[in-house]
Formats: structure tokens, C-alpha cells, sequence
């Protein structure tokens, strides 16, 4: 919930994450045994599957989750396993990758139960079982170079949000809620340190 993820976002700054789950007034014992069973080193953006974690408006009166996947079964090796991979390895595999054409499957979720599948509770993990998870679409990106140093210094003016979008696809609850100023605030005060103005993509910007 919004409290618990305020209180990680406390120890990831000071660099102890570890004592978010061990807090004594408020432990996540069970969280911290998830994260040690499931978390792995990521070989590369396009080689992992993404979930929205939060619920969204499909239309009105009908919440989802989403998901995306990678179509390719190809893993890129990490460099300097098992020592720390460098701190841009990600965004170099990125970069082969993007020699040619990346496939990813766009899958979502329907709610069907308000229940077992609530809104405010993102700990709760939806059931496949009562909803699976149904391919809606193909996100195709095409062959490009993204990390020319006009595309850096471009995105230093460009910022996320995920309430950057239509009503009726909306984020939904405190999670959602929060992110929408917390998101804000960071975006804000990144382009300030950067000595940045923002600036609103149109999607016809062309980089050499």
C-alpha cells in the first residue's frame, strides 16, 4: 500500500532496503522472502516480462491489469557474472537488440472478481485461474538507434507519468493515486537538478 511503499522508498535512499523488511514496528518478513525467491538478474529489457502491478480502467466499469511479454526465447549473456554487472549493461543489451525488429506480446486481465481481484490491495495477486491473462496485441519496435547524445539530452526534458493517458484507461487506486504527485514531485526535481525544461513530445521529433 502507499505507506509501505513510502516507508522503502525511506530506506532505499540511505541505502538499507534491507531494514524495511526486518522493521521491528512494521515488518515485511513475508515480502522479503518473495524478494529472495524470485528476484534474479535481468539479462535484458526485452528478455523479462513486465506486470502493471496496479489496476486499470478498461472502459467504464470493467478494471484490468496488464502485462507484457517477450516473444523471443533469446537470452543475452550478462557481462562479469557473478561479480556486478557495469552500471549501463541493461541499456547496452538494449542496444543490439534494437539491430533488428523487437516483438513483445501485450496481454491483459480481466477483473471478475471485486473480491479476489481487488483494487485498493496490490498485494494481492489476481487469479489466472477465475481471469487469464488474454494477448490483446503486439508491440512491434522497429529497428532504431535510441542513445545518440541528442536522444540523451532529450530525454532529460521528457518525463513519465502513468496518469499520461486516456480517461477510460485510467490508473486505478492508493497506489495510483500517490504515484500521480509522487511522480510529479521526481520528474520536477530531476529536471531541475538537470538544469532542464520540460518539454511535451509530439512524436514528430527527428534525431540524426
Amino acid at each position: 500500500d502507499t505507506k509501505a511503499n513510502a516507508q522503502l522508498q525511506i530506506e532505499s535512499i540511505k541505502d538499507a532496503q534491507f531494514f524495511y523488511f526486518s522493521n521491528f514496528y512494521r515488518p515485511h518478513i513475508l515480502d522479503f522472502i518473495m524478494q529472495s525467491l524470485w528476484i534474479k538478474t535481468q539479462s535484458s529489457p526485452f528478455e523479462a516480462p513486465y506486470f502493471s502491478c496496479v489496476p486499470y480502467l478498461l472502459g467504464e466499469g470493467q478494471a484490468m491489469q496488464y502485462s507484457v511479454w517477450p516473444k523471443s526465447n533469446k537470452r543475452t549473456p550478462v557481462p562479469r557474472l557473478p561479480f556486478r554487472p557495469p552500471h549501463d549493461y541493461l541499456r547496452d543489451a538494449m542496444v543490439a537488440a534494437l539491430e533488428g525488429e523487437v516483438e513483445l506480446d501485450f496481454r491483459i486481465q480481466l477483473q471478475t472478481d471485486s473480491f479476489l481481484m481487488p483494487i485498493e490491495n496490490n498485494a494481492v495477486l489476481w487469479p489466472e485461474k477465475l481471469s487469464p491473462r488474454v494477448s490483446a496485441a503486439t508491440l512491434r519496435l522497429p529497428r532504431q538507434r535510441f542513445n545518440s547524445a541528442a536522444q540523451m539530452e532529450f530525454a532529460k526534458r521528457i518525463t513519465y507519468n502513468p496518469w499520461h493517458c486516456i480517461p477510460e484507461h485510467r490508473p486505478l487506486g492508493n497506489q495510483s493515486r500517490a504515484r500521480r504527485r509522487m511522480y510529479f514531485e521526481l520528474s520536477r526535481l530531476r529536471q531541475s537538478k538537470n538544469a532542464a525544461s520540460h518539454y511535451e513530445p509530439t512524436g514528430d521529433e527527428v534525431f540524426e
